[in-house]
């Protein structure tokens, strides 16, 4: 039995989240819409997608796609799935519900209409009246209108994927691990090489470098939401011990890989290697007090986040010298992602629109 699957990303970044799939199960993926890519997806694949993927946030299986007219036909459509092959009278559901297009009903009615359609279902087919929680449920289903289409889907994932348990020490504007993990697949990055952030943070670019390069769970120990689903297979424990286990069979990340995060705060570079170490990476990644804009990178591969806005008094300066600084440096690929695209001095021989909350951003390559 195979499924259509749905993952959402970070919006400007589908393509590299499909390449990841791809990479990880073999699918090919696409753009369902912004911030999310459809594939096809074998059953035992969701354990390895949530438990092994650093771009996405969250792995959904689709129960039910359908073309609707009204509200009461998602109402019948729902009811006529086999919902007993995909909950247990033992666990509770909600239902998280979205909607995007011009309807006479809103994200609220959805949500209630597929759930009292789920309920009704289910005691047709089994006799049995399954358990609401609206606050902490065992499953989450997530019903999405757009337009005239009405998707029906379970959440294999949990809590979002980007929420790495390894960031103990946060920095006043940290970059997202799943943004900074689709840098480093944009920098071509791979274990051997020689990676370097030249103004590093708290370290988030450096430590999902040095975790893909080991091949390294992003979150060890943590349980997803497919650990409670019947019809998926559960796939390995997940155990800090168990994870340490397998990264030791698998080699951990292969000779000469060297990561290097560098700032010119102390403070910052001290956070960063708080990270590293609850990440497990300290050992193949160095964080130094550097100034960026006075040293020259030397790595096969530069990816960095420049600061911008406030947290800076003359931007155009600082963007000056920092390329300036590029520009003396050696490196093959050097990946940036900036607010301030205005202040680029260089045209990029890539280029990814990505959003960074209200803030229009990009993402930059150049090769050398």
């Amino acid at each position: 039995m195979e499924f259509d699957a749905v993952a959402t990303t970070n919006p400007g970044l589908e393509r590299v989240a499909a390449e990841e799939v791809a990479a990880l199960v073999g699918s090919d993926a696409t753009t369902d819409h912004r911030g999310a890519v459809r594939f096809a997806c074998a059953p035992g694949d969701f354990a390895r997608l949530n438990r092994r993927s650093r771009t996405l946030h969250r792995v959904l299986a689709v129960l039910l796609e359908t073309r609707f007219e009204a509200l009461d036909g998602i109402d019948r459509a729902v009811r006529r799935l086999p919902l007993d092959r995909y909950l247990d009278a033992d666990r509770s559901f909600a239902v998280r519900a979205s909607r995007h297009g011009d309807h006479p009903f809103g994200s609220p009615d959805v949500a209630d209409a597929v759930g009292q359609a789920v309920i009704d279902g289910y005691r047709d087919a089994t006799g049995c009246r399954l358990p609401v929680d609206l606050d902490d449920p065992d499953v989450a289903l997530h019903a999405a209108v757009r337009h005239d289409r009405f998707r029906l889907a379970v959440d294999t994932t949990g809590a979002s994927l980007h929420d790495r348990g390894w960031r103990v020490c946060e920095h006043e504007a940290p970059v997202r691990p799943t943004v900074a993990a689709s840098l480093v697949r944009l920098a071509g990055f791979e274990a051997g090489e020689s990676l370097l952030d030249p103004v590093c943070g708290s370290g988030t670019i450096s430590v999902e470098g040095a975790l893909a390069a080991r091949d390294a769970p992003h979150s060890p120990g943590r349980g997803y939401a497919l650990d409670r689903l019947g019809f998926l297979p559960a796939g390995i424990p997940h155990s800090p011990v168990a994870d340490r286990e397998r990264e030791r069979e698998t080699g951990g990340a292969d000779e000469g890989t060297a990561v290097t995060g560098r700032d010119a705060d102390p403070s910052w570079v001290e956070c960063a290697r708080e990270n590293a170490a609850a990440a497990g990476v300290d050992d193949v990644s160095t964080f130094e007090v550097v100034d960026a804009t006075g040293t020259p990178p030397a790595a096969d591969h530069v990816v960095c986040n420049p600061p911008y806005g406030v947290r800076i008094g003359d931007p155009e300066s600082l963007y000056r010298d920092l390329f300036r600084s590029f520009d003396r440096g050696s490196w093959s690929r050097l990946v940036v992602l900036t607010a301030r695209e205005d202040l680029v001095p260089w045209t990029p021989d890539e280029r990814l629109a990505v959003p960074l909350g209200r803030l229009d951003a990009a993402v930059l390559a150049f090769d050398r």
